[in-house]
């Protein structure tokens, strides 16, 4: 990726990368798969692992972890919703506490087959005090 670009783009332009910062750290959360991407604490390093094929992070694994999906090892790993662009619906930035919310109202047509079910989706991370970015 380019980048982190500012989180409160309107919608309709909305960033692929949304930052939470806040006097405890910055996370970086990437829409695609509403996953964790980095985290650094204050005065700290970057805490986690990012390979060079892109995968790593804290992704929402669903409906399934791992290769458990319905075809097995051709299922895709973690999951469908690690492969979907979820929509941020919220981004606070306080001095003490930042809040993400993201939501998945469809999965791609590819992926239906896989879970035929109409769900919504939706992930939060949070960042303060007493909340580690999950």
């Amino acid at each position: 990726r380019a980048g982190a670009r500012n989180a409160a783009a309107p919608a309709g332009n909305q960033s692929d990368v949304v930052v939470l910062s806040n006097r405890f750290g910055v996370a970086k959360i990437d829409r695609l798969g509403a996953r964790v991407v980095s985290y650094i604490p204050a005065g700290g390093e970057e805490t986690l692992a990012m390979l060079d094929s892109g995968t790593g992070g804290m992704p929402i694994c669903f409906p399934w972890f791992q290769f458990n999906g319905p075809e097995g090892r051709k299922s895709p790993k973690h999951g469908i919703a690690r492969y979907s662009m979820f929509d941020t619906v919220r981004v606070d930035n306080g001095a003490d506490e930042s809040t993400a919310l993201f939501r998945l109202r469809s999965f791609m047509a590819e992926h239906r087959e896989l879970f035929p079910h109409d769900r919504v989706l939706q992930g939060c991370v949070e960042r303060g005090a007493s909340a580690v970015p999950v």
